[in-house]
């Protein structure tokens, strides 16, 4: 084989990838030389390289009387004598056999080894005729040697210029861009210097070597440059642990094989590393790491004149020991011991796996060393593996059967609507566990009502709302197992309703009733149609036949309905027509603002109804006060403190509505306060007054611009006359002031200082 004299970088490879090793630099390779002949078992075994010979007419041509094509025959003739019998090579020759045809190329011996005789035929028997495709001819040569897929040499031997229409240049460039490490070796025989550029051009772009030959003796030296065997190249092969950069050191056996020939170069070397010269090819380096019972390889890919490499193996890190300990059976669904060793590392668990599938319970490693598991609801085998957490791995395994559990319910003998029944059941009872109530065909995982079992045996549960066939299940609460079924009857209940066919809106009727009168049971007042759960109003039937129900602030029809709290089943129902409320105020045309006025009313006096006094753009249920109906007629109301236009209100409380109003005018109060103009800080002052005293009101001692709620000292106004003032210590200006309880409104106020004593 001809070497590869291109430059390249050896690229570091992990365990199962190949590595590729680029030559040395060509002045290196000029030191060391080429090889054209290497060994190989067969055709496709390593590097092949093919000799492209000039045939063209000019080969004709003499050097010292002798004709260059025998020239050639000569030395070639003479290399072949040089060149081990196991050398993979090939002939292609063109312009051999017509005249001025620049498709007159042809393989005239196959790449093979033992080829050295047929092509020292084929070359003897050339006679030159016509024109130069060196380019094609290279081209030709490159294809059959599987360029694109395997090393590959060509050398060519030609006296001319390229004279067909392929550039040589080009070609070198797209052969060294699409082959795997393509190299053309180019001999110029009795070539001038100018045509020797352009044949350089072709052996530079792939990275070979383009030599000058002027005679006999200068294409023998040629021919034995590009002969010469490189040197082998050094390779050391080292394992670690991947992922990690961590050399492994000890307990590793090396094996190395040259995947050309499948001939072991080295076996069973129990050595830290694995060092070996490398003729160019393929080879495998495989590692046994004893410690892990394990073996990772690397594939490396020699190319001739390379320089050192460095492959490396990489091992997974050996899994840690553990064990489990449990019951060889346990029945579905049940809480078995485990005991276990292992690295109880953060979150490594003990988990039941199937044979095939993911696990259906675990339990953390940290709760102990004796766990309690949960076994699955299905029969069948299974194992309980330690896992370790940080890669999922297995670290131990105990099978485990799981044997099936039965379960069964026994339905009341009667069972009405609404109702909480006995219902005595057999089964597993684990923690979670219920009986439950479900309609036929309902999945497994829905239900009507349910009870937990842990109570025991037989358990209370609520009935349907309504009346049918239903199915009683033991559940099991892992995976939601019905372990048994039996059917249920219920049965209807009944009820009955007594009250008024009328009734004023948001008044409360008194409603008879009969019924089961269980827990939660309601009577309600609703529009006719609405849902058993949709009301307008309601009232527990566990206050008692008669029950006071509020009717709507509408008027309108409606129904009474008794109504089941289970399913919210309507048991009866009676129709009731909700009239409009009536009612009624009396109150003075005008009052003065803050006094308490007596408010005549007439209306319903539901539960919470008030009369208010309110603005007449207010909403219904805004006010300034209020007070409730139930403190009868009349009712003491208090007006606004602040003077303008009002409305007294009555308001009924269910609906918020207005029932009846009437305008009020608030009119202006008024109060004066007579003192000395100043006095002294820290003394007492009389204070002269007279006003409304209303509940609340009182004078104060203030600073000109703070709110009414602001003071330095104050006295309520209780009655009208003299009021009595500790005087502030800090002398200054100040304001004597009469304010209102009611909004902190100051009616009256007279200056003030407060002189330095």
């Amino acid at each position: 084989m001809f070497s590869i004299l291109k430059p390249s970088t050896a690229r570091p490879g992990t365990q199962g990838r190949e590595q590729v090793f680029g030559a040395l630099p060509l002045a290196a390779a000029l030191t060391a030389g080429l090889l054209i002949g290497g060994a190989a078992t067969a055709q496709e075994a390593g590097p092949g390289s093919i000799i492209v010979l000039d045939a063209s007419g000019s080969m004709w041509g003499q050097i010292a009387g002798e004709p260059k094509i025998t020239i050639a025959q000569r030395v070639v003739g003479d290399l072949l004598d040089t060149l081990p019998t196991d050398q993979t090579l090939g002939l292609v020759a063109y312009g051999h056999r017509r005249k001025g045809d620049c498709g007159d190329i042809e393989t005239l011996v196959e790449p093979a080894t033992g080829s050295a005789e047929a092509i020292r035929a084929a070359v003897e028997a050339m006679s030159p005729k016509g024109k130069t495709p060196l380019s094609a001819a290279v081209l030709k040569a490159a294809e059959r040697l599987k360029y694109e897929e395997e090393i590959a040499t060509v050398v060519l031997i030609s006296d001319g210029e390229e004279t067909c229409n392929l550039d040589p240049c080009e070609v070198g460039r797209r052969l060294e861009e699409t082959g795997v490490g393509f190299t053309a070796h180019v001999v110029g025989f009795g070539v001038t210097e100018e045509t020797g550029a352009g044949l350089a051009c072709l052996a530079e772009n792939t990275g070979g070597l383009y030599l000058a030959a002027d005679d006999a003796e200068g294409l023998a030296a040629a021919l034995e440059r590009v002969s010469a065997p490189p040197d082998p190249v050094p390779a050391t092969f080292t394992a670690e642990i991947a992922g990690t950069g961590e050399p492994i050191t000890e307990g590793l056996v090396w094996t190395l094989r040259d995947l050309g020939t499948d001939a072991a170069l080295v076996e069973n070397a129990i050595q830290a590393e694995l060092r070996h010269e490398l003729a160019p090819g393929r080879y495998e380096a495989e590692a046994l790491w004893i410690d892990a019972e394990a073996y990772a390889s690397v594939t490396v890919e020699i190319e001739p004149g390379g320089e050192p490499i460095q492959a490396l193996v990489s091992f997974e890190r050996p899994l840690p020991q553990a064990s489990v300990d449990a019951p060889e059976s346990a029945p579905a669904g049940a809480t078995v011991e485990v005991a276990w060793t292992g690295p109880d590392a953060e979150k490594d668990y003990l988990a039941v796996f199937p044979e095939e599938g993911n696990y259906t319970a675990y339990t953390y490693t940290s709760e102990g060393s004796s766990l309690q598991l949960l076994m699955p609801p299905e029969p069948g085998r299974y194992e309980i593996r330690y896992v370790l957490s940080a890669s999922g791995a297995a670290l131990a395994a105990a099978a485990i059967e799981i044997a099936p559990v039965t379960a069964s319910v026994t339905p009341p003998e009667s069972a009405v609507v609404g109702e909480t029944a006995a219902v005595a059941w057999t089964g597993p009872g684990y923690d979670g566990d219920y009986i439950a109530v479900a309609e036929l065909g309902m999945e497994d995982r829905r239900y009507l009502t349910y009870a937990y079992v842990e109570s025991g045996s037989p358990i209370e549960i609520q009935i349907p709302g309504e009346p049918g066939e239903y199915e009683l299940r033991y559940i099991q609460r892992q995976g939601a197992k019905v372990m048994a079924r039996a059917p249920l009857i219920v049965r209807g209940a009944e009820a009955t309703l007594a009250a008024p066919e009328t009734a004023t809106a948001g008044t409360a009727v008194a409603v008879e009733w009969t019924g089961p009168a269980r827990p939660g049971d309601f009577l309600t007042v609703a529009l006719p149609g609405a849902k058993g759960g949709d009301y307008e109003n309601y009232v527990y039937t566990r206050n008692g036949s008669p029950a006071s129900l509020v009717m709507p602030a509408n008027p309108g029809d409606y129904e009474i309905r008794y109504v089941l709290d289970q399913d919210r089943a309507v048991l009866a129902t009676r129709p009731i027509r909700v009239e409009t409320a009536q009612a009624g105020v009396n109150a003075p045309a005008t009052v003065v603002a803050g006094s308490t006025v007596e408010i005549s009313w007439t209306g319903p006096d539901s539960d919470k109804d008030y009369l208010s006094v309110a603005t007449p753009d207010d909403a219904p249920t805004r006010y300034v006060n209020y007070v409730y109906t139930r403190e009868g007629s009349p009712a003491p109301l208090m007006m606004p403190a602040e003077p303008g236009t009002y409305e007294i209100r009555y308001i009924q409380r269910e609906g918020g509505r207005v029932i009846a109003r009437q305008p009020i005018e608030v009119g202006p109060v008024e109060a004066q306060i007579a003192a000395p103009p100043s006095a002294p800080a820290g003394g007492t002052l009389q204070v002269m007054w007279r006003g409304p005293a209303y509940n609340g009101d009182y004078l104060a001692i203030a600073r000109p611009g703070d709110d009414g709620g602001r003071y330095e000292s104050y006295v309520y106004a209780r009655e009208p006359g003299t009021a009595t003032f500790t005087l502030p210590e800090a002398p200054g200006e100040y304001e004597l002031r009469y304010v209102m309880r009611q909004g902190k409104r100051v009616i009256a106020r007279t200056p003030l200082t407060v002189a330095a004593p």
